[in-house]
């Protein structure tokens, strides 16, 4: 965010999504209050408590020796494990009012990793899930690669890779729980156990090369038999993880000393350089920081040359399966938007104005009793049964949930288009419909203790439907940072963030939950490229600045009346001209970033601070950084170091195709009127080509079949208020 203006209404803002679980890309964030290494996948661009490492693929190495026994150093260590034992057995009798009480998360996936209890969920439980998920899944991987290996016949995708999925579902569901958990319940109990546990898990597959060489026969038999392109989609994207782990042992071995190492670094810069006087007394200063960047580099050059990229930029363009396939891609995208609209945007009397708009912010605590939790919800519910066909109901037996806390809600989600003469899955009182389940959501409303700031998607559980195995549907936790009510029984009011920050989130949810794939955790959104994660989060942000339908969420707590047109043309104000302030920044950082990342030499004459400068220069002139100053290039590492690597451009990148998204509904209706039948099958179309197809396709194919034709500029820089 551009630090003069009031990070409130950023309709794109920086808020990354954990739509990944385990094959996820970005980000990751370091736990360090266990006292172990603990990966972490997070979604916002938050103020974090945790150190930082990235999300590359990256392998533990056990070094010889490391795993011998060491003699006790406490004779009375064994007692102490088995008083510990009887105290953990003792819980679990009083939590589960059974004398013989097993392991929730055991439990759940002996169930096919569905109901989960979390309210039953202890510390040690990770312990016994992780051993026991981790042995069966080393057990039945070494079945198929020797199966493989056997050759005694001709491997098909269904033996593979339908097996291989079989196989890792119970470690990836486990993966999903202890992410999930270190973000919503990072307690100094749980911390610990949640570390210990993550670091016991070890996707062998993306190492083996028995599974490489079985996977690379098979792409080359879908591909010249024409089949169909979500199972070519899933073994490419199998067959890249193991490529950036390295296919080769002594490889392997190199790029995770490599990663290790930038790993501490990045995890020591980030530290540093997140001193601040009220907190630690002093701020580092740029000379202590600037040596950490050019080491950084310097390894991750090594590390994408030893694995055959150009660049770092490269590389990671390759690793999160982006739509941009080359880093002149991403030039080409930045030099066009700077033709377009740089001269006017970094123009004096243009900023000036919009300064003036953004810099009183009084008008939003104002506006704050307008909105309100349940009626928000509700019309987001609505606009999304009008738009996508469904309609969303809450679990009314609260008793049923077993969350993690007890604010935490359930909801459903049913097909209307379809018809189910089975049970609804269990949702309360939706009895009046036949409608067919397809997916479900946690609601974690508010901000507390050991709770992650910001909003986030957490992926719980992937869709599967596969032929001879029982259907699964998706599960995910949407967890918003609202601030809670004094009184439980008090209304709860929203700030507008909070109305922005719900939809955006909700967009990433429906990616999850809309998803029609045959082996979601392969092919879910883990699949869908990079630079089109924010498409459909910021699609949705733009009903509320269009239309009727902040009116429509908005009502006087007294007389129930909706905000005056005055004050809805103040917030529609405020966020272009908060959007139109963002544009240069985000143009200069995306630009630095990728230079940085791409043709900068940290063993060569330049300066790193005179690049700085020099991109500063061209796109933020009256707004560039004083002398001595480098915060650009510290969010750059600090957000590499998060994971986010080459990250920067996605955003515009995505918003061109969400703007040109939203531009089909407003052909079809002026009043974007979603009662009106146009709308509603334009908004059907959208999630048939475009969210249903989850990673089963690639996004300019599942685009294309929706607005028949690519994404055009102008749509964007209509929303910017730059357009000619």
């Amino acid at each position: 965010h551009i630090s003069s203006v009031p990070a409130v209404i950023m309709g794109t803002h920086l808020h990354q999504i954990v739509r990944n679980g385990i094959n996820g890309r970005l980000p990751t964030h370091l736990s360090t209050r266990g006292r172990r290494l603990f990966v972490v996948h997070h979604t916002s661009a938050p103020t974090t408590r945790n150190s930082i490492i990235p999300s590359f693929p990256y392998t533990t190495i056990s070094f010889l020796g490391t795993d011998r026994l060491q003699p006790s150093r406490d004779r009375f260590s064994s007692n102490r494990q088995s008083l510990s034992s009887l105290s953990n057995k003792f819980w679990d009798v009083l939590q589960s009012g059974n004398l013989n009480p097993t392991n929730p998360i055991l439990d759940s996936i002996s169930q096919g990793c569905q109901n989960l209890d979390y309210s039953r969920i202890s510390p040690h439980h990770f312990e016994s899930a992780v051993t026991r998920c981790q042995s069966d899944y080393e057990t039945r991987l070494r079945s198929l690669e020797n199966t493989i290996a056997d050759g005694t016949s001709p491997l098909t995708y269904e033996d593979v890779v339908v097996e291989l999925h079989r196989i890792a579902s119970p470690l990836l569901y486990l993966k999903n729980v202890i992410i999930l958990l270190s973000m919503v319940k990072d307690d100094d109990s749980f911390s610990e156990a949640l570390s210990a546990a993550n670091e016991k898990i070890e996707m062998m597959h993306e190492r083996s090369p028995i599974i490489f060489n079985a996977l690379t026969r098979i792409e080359q038999d879908l591909v010249s038999s024409t089949s169909s392109t979500e199972r070519v989609r899933v073994v490419q994207s199998l067959l890249l993880k193991s490529k950036l782990n390295g296919t080769d042992l002594d490889v392997q071995k190199e790029v995770a000393q490599l990663t290790s190492s930038i790993a501490q670094l990045e995890s020591k810069f980030h530290t540093l350089s997140s001193f601040t006087k009220e907190q630690h007394g002093k701020v580092t200063s740029a000379r202590e920081l600037l040596p950490y960047m050019y080491k950084i580099l310097s390894l991750k050059k090594q590390r994408s040359q030893i694995l055959g990229y150009e660049s770092d930029a490269q590389m990671n363009l390759e690793a999160h399966n982006s739509m941009a396939k080359h880093v002149d891609a991403v030039r080409a995208i930045h030099d066009v938007i700077a033709d377009k609209a740089l001269e006017k945007i970094t123009s004096p009397e243009f900023i000036s104005d919009q300064l003036r708009v953004t810099s009183d912010t009084s008008f939003l605590d104002d506006i704050r009793p307008y909105f309100e939790l349940e009626h928000v919800l509700h019309e987001l519910f609505e606009l999304c049964s009008s738009l996508f066909g469904i309609t969303i109901v809450e679990e009314s037996n609260k008793e049923s949930i077993g969350a993690w806390d007890k604010d935490v809600r359930l909801f459903h989600v049913y097909d209307d288009s379809s018809e189910n003469s089975a049970d609804n899955g269990g949702a309360g009182d939706y009895t009046e419909t036949k409608k067919r389940k397809i997916a479900s959501f946690y609601l974690d409303p508010f901000r507390r203790r050991h709770k992650s700031s910001g909003g986030f998607v957490a992926p719980i559980s992937f869709k599967h439907n596969i032929s001879n195995d029982n259907p699964a549907e998706s599960l995910v936790a949407i967890c918003l940072n609202i601030r809670p009510t004094m009184w439980d029984d008090s209304t709860v009011h929203l700030d507008f963030q909070d109305v922005v920050t719900m939809f955006h989130e909700f967009g990433h949810a429906l990616q999850h939950l809309l998803a029609d794939v045959e082996l979601g955790s392969f092919c879910g959104t883990q699949c869908i490229e990079e630079d089109a994660s924010e498409i459909v989060s910021q699609f949705m942000e733009y009903w509320l600045f269009k239309g009727p339908l902040l009116s429509k969420l908005s009502k006087n707590p007294e007389t129930g009346e909706p905000l005056p047109c005055h004050a809805i043309d103040r917030i529609e104000r405020f966020r272009l001209s908060t959007k139109s302030l963002e544009l240069s920044h985000r143009l200069f950082l995306g630009g630095l970033e990728l230079e940085v990342n791409s043709n900068f030499d940290p063993l060569g004459d330049d300066s790193i601070v005179s690049l700085q400068r020099e991109y500063a220069e061209r796109f933020c002139p009256h707004q560039g950084p004083s002398k001595g100053n480098i915060d650009p290039l510290i969010e750059i590492f600090q957000n590499n170091a998060e994971g986010k690597c080459t990250a920067q451009y996605r955003y515009l990148w995505s918003e061109i195709m969400s703007a040109d998204a939203f531009e089909e509904f407003t052909e079809v209706s002026d009043g974007l009127n979603v009662e009106d039948a146009l709308v509603k099958g334009v908004g059907k179309r959208f999630r048939r080509t475009f969210l249903e197809a989850g990673g089963g396709i690639s996004t300019l194919d599942a685009y294309r079949g929706f607005r028949g034709q690519d994404a055009a500029m102008e749509p964007l820089l209509k929303m910017y208020g730059l357009s000619e």
